[in-house]
């Protein structure tokens, strides 16, 4: 569902976040990665905007935490 909503309406940086967590939370960091950049791509192609602060913070504690934590890492970040 989440991925259908993304193709609807790829504006939307909630949808984004929430597939990286849904990836990350599955065990594939990679997919979490690659919906970050596909998320900064569309905002920077139609609106020449970066994500929000929200999005980026959500990334960069993806990309810190090593794979085993990512999961803790990223629900503890969603909760500030």
């Amino acid at each position: 569902m989440g991925r259908r909503l993304n193709q609807e309406e790829p504006l939307r940086e909630d949808v984004h976040r929430l597939l990286m967590l849904a990836y990350a939370h599955s065990g594939n960091r990679a997919k979490a990665v690659a919906q970050y950049r596909q998320c900064e791509h569309i905002l920077d192609k139609e609106l020449g905007v970066a994500p929000m602060p929200e999005t980026q913070e959500l990334h960069l504690q993806l990309m810190r935490s090593p794979p085993r934590e990512t999961t803790a890492a990223l629900t503890d970040a969603l909760s500030r």
